[in-house]
């Protein structure tokens, strides 16, 4: 007994203890030059953790590609004028954070419309270059007109006031169609955007009919006005992303989404997969993830490519008895989204172990790290 446990040591298979992108990092190693050129990368690479590390570089790079284009010059400048330079910067540091993101969903052609314009959200205003221009449009020039008139026509001063302010609107010629419409929206509509009470007795069918019109113009408005901003922040998201990838290219940098791409890549190609699971069942008999709530969408989807391989098989790509894969967690604790993690992995990945492993699914409803009147009132 004294011997036993050294020989049993001695005996066995050693442990390695990785982080997701510590094992990524050893697959890219191993990946043939085609694939990391592919992905923008080269054999000879420094691990990027933190962005913030190349930020000066990278703004640099990013306001001289804006300088050069006149398109890109003006939205960075209608950018800045309506939010700020600090708002402008925080999203476009925003872009960068979810730049796995933001490039899938842009190759998919899902990234540009995902902001409607208004004639999309509203097909009524598809007549209408500027949804402000309905305001000249019929019927409702006719039923604001009438109701103007219908207003002046009333006993009480609020009414007759709120009457001429609305005709004065829609009459002047001199301003462009949004003005009108602004100087109609406030002769119905207080500073707050509520209807105004002009009476102290029941509202016209006519006055409500109006607010809600207007209401709907109102909206398209808003609608256009976040289309085309969302215009703008595509084509600088895009020029940032671009000018990312462009310096870890000449700085010979990967970062973590990096890793993370190269490896689903890797692991789902048909013809290198096979290779790699040969190497990878040649040194492996025990897979154990531990926090697994915290894995994200892109590391389930290399992992899974690996383990795909055992389905059903009774053995990896060699033959081999299947690998033995624990996963342990709890969607409940995950708590890195600004990493990407998403607790629904967690379930997709159970649901593979149990139906595609022919595995098993044990729940753990108890702790014994709180007293019983703790986890009472948190359960309730």
């Amino acid at each position: 007994l004294a011997t036993l446990a050294e020989r049993l040591l001695d005996g066995g298979r050693g442990v390695e203890i990785r982080t997701f992108h510590g094992w990524f990092g050893q697959l890219l190693r191993a990946a043939p030059a085609a694939l990391l050129e592919a992905q923008g990368l080269t054999c000879e690479l420094a691990l990027l953790e933190d962005t913030e590390e190349i930020e000066p570089r990278l703004w640099r790079r990013f306001l001289q590609a804006v300088a050069a284009d006149p398109v890109l010059r003006a939205d960075h400048a209608a950018l800045v004028q309506q939010r700020g330079r600090s708002v402008a910067r925080d999203w476009l540091r925003a872009a960068l954070a979810q730049r796995v993101e933001i490039e899938r969903a842009d190759a998919a052609g899902g990234f540009e419309p995902s902001v409607p314009s208004a004639a999309d959200w509203a097909p009524a205003f598809a007549a209408h270059g500027d949804p402000a221009e309905a305001i000249d449009a019929e019927p409702l020039r006719t039923a604001l007109l009438a109701l103007a008139a219908q207003l002046g026509r009333d006993a009480g001063a609020h009414p007759r006031k709120a009457g001429a302010a609305l005709e004065a609107a829609l009459s002047d010629a001199g301003a462009d169609a949004r003005a009108r419409f602004d100087a109609a929206w406030l002769a119905l509509h207080t500073t707050a955007g509520e209807p105004r009470k002009l009476w102290r007795q029941s509202t016209p069918p006519a006055f409500e009919a109006a607010c809600d019109a207007l209401l709907r113009v109102r909206e398209a408005i808003e609608q256009q006005a976040a289309h085309e901003e969302h215009l703008r922040l595509v084509r600088l998201s895009r020029t940032l992303l671009a000018a990312y990838r462009d310096l870890k290219r000449d700085e010979g940098l990967a970062d973590m989404a990096d890793l993370e791409a190269c490896a689903e890549r890797l692991l789902a190609d048909a013809e290198l997969s096979g290779w790699v699971q040969e190497r990878l069942d040649a040194r492996l008999a025990h897979l154990l993830i531990d926090e697994f709530q915290d894995t994200n969408p892109m590391q389930w989807r290399a992992l899974h490519a690996w383990l795909a391989g055992y389905g059903g098989a009774g053995g990896g790509a060699s033959g081999q008895r299947p690998l033995a894969v624990f996963l342990v967690g709890d969607p409940k604790q995950s708590i890195y989204r600004f990493r990407r993690a998403d607790p629904r992995v967690f379930a997709q990945a159970r649901d593979f172990v149990v139906h595609g492993l022919e595995g098993a699914h044990l729940a753990c409803d108890h702790t014994r790290r709180n007293a019983p009147a703790v986890l009472a009132a948190l359960n309730a």
